[in-house]
């Protein structure tokens, strides 16, 4: 059995959070979906498994019309199916890993062009959401997972990061402190142009969750929502959770606050 190298961890890893998380198969198999979004050849990736072209053709194939699996994924990289998972101890782990890779991204994102920029109140509020509605045009790292598939992820899965048994515990070894840190900045911000709203948190963190799922009611419970349905042509979904979100913080910034 060859030693793995680490690009061919990294590689099986991607592979791994693509194999177990988005809800639904691209038309020609995870493999092939992860070898195009690392903009590998066939050859390219072959080289890199130690195998010949034909051999990789044969695995995705194989994976295609559903004769392979992730053990014998681990067999056809000629290692154990938990070198797959080496860094996690099992799938909500690497879950919950995924999501705080966006909201570290997310985070860096803010501090760099919001704070750093000097803005604030409602101005740097806006950018943070504008931020998260469009992060192609925010350096979304293009050497990792594709923000398609991250997308995927976001909107399909991130629920289940926290409605969870283990959420407690997750929170105490600080899994969620990208998240918490976040909503306290925006929170900050809210209350510099509402000093008189009692639940800035409240609707920060709503806001947030609803940036993530209302692009699923668009597409699978469309009676939930008025944003059009998710299309690969262009960005009208983003464009209206853009919109969506800032009117309700222009509406808390300009009206008087009733009871």
């Amino acid at each position: 059995m060859r030693k793995f190298q680490k690009t061919d961890i990294q590689l099986v890893d991607w592979l791994a959070k693509q194999l177990d998380y988005p809800p639904a198969v691209p038309h020609k198999g995870w493999i092939q979906h992860a070898r195009t979004g690392r903009h590998l050849s066939t050859r390219a990736f072959a080289r890199r498994m130690e195998m010949a072209p034909s051999s990789a053709h044969e695995l995705e194939e194989r994976e295609w019309n559903g004769s392979i699996t992730l053990k014998k994924l681990a067999q056809n990289l000629q290692t154990t199916e938990s070198s797959v998972y080496r860094y996690f101890d099992n799938k909500h782990r690497l879950l919950v890993y995924q999501i705080n890779l966006y909201w570290g991204w997310l985070n860096q994102q803010v501090d760099l062009k919001c704070c750093q920029a000097g803005l604030s109140g409602k101005e740097a509020l806006e950018k943070a959401f504008e931020i998260m509605c469009f992060p192609e045009a925010h350096s979304w790292p293009s050497d990792g997972v594709s923000f398609e598939c991250m997308h995927k992820i976001l909107t399909h899965q991130s629920v289940k990061a926290y409605f969870s048994e283990h959420v407690d515990h997750e929170n105490q070894d600080g899994a969620h402190r990208a998240l918490k840190s976040l909503v306290k900045q925006m929170s900050e911000w809210l209350k510099e142009g509402s000093p008189d709203f009692e639940f800035p948190k409240s609707l920060i963190s709503t806001l947030l969750a609803s940036v993530m799922i209302q692009p699923f009611y668009a597409e699978h419970l469309p009676s939930l929502t008025e944003l059009p349905a998710p299309n690969p042509t262009n960005s009208q979904t983003a464009q209206q959770t853009f919109r969506y979100v800032c009117q309700i913080l222009e509406r808390l910034t300009t009206q008087p606050r009733t009871v």
